[in-house]
């Protein structure tokens, strides 16, 4: 059975966004998982529109387009 070792892994914190350059327009490469332990707002994923608050997660496969409007 082929199996993938994930290497490279990046986790990034951000505090007190109110804008997300990286998240004007996204597409992942690779899975991806977002989450926000504090604040609301929006989550535009594939054309659908999502809320989001605190303790919310998301997980992200290729090819999906995401963009995060914080409030």
């Amino acid at each position: 059975m082929p199996r993938t070792i994930i290497e490279n892994i990046v986790i990034q914190e951000y505090k007190d966004q109110t804008f997300f350059e990286f998240c004007k327009y996204t597409t992942i490469r690779f899975f991806e998982i977002v989450y926000f332990e504090k604040g609301s707002g929006t989550i535009k994923i594939n054309g659908k529109t999502v809320n989001y608050s605190a303790n919310s997660i998301f997980v992200f496969v290729p090819d999906d387009i995401y963009i995060v409007n914080p409030e």
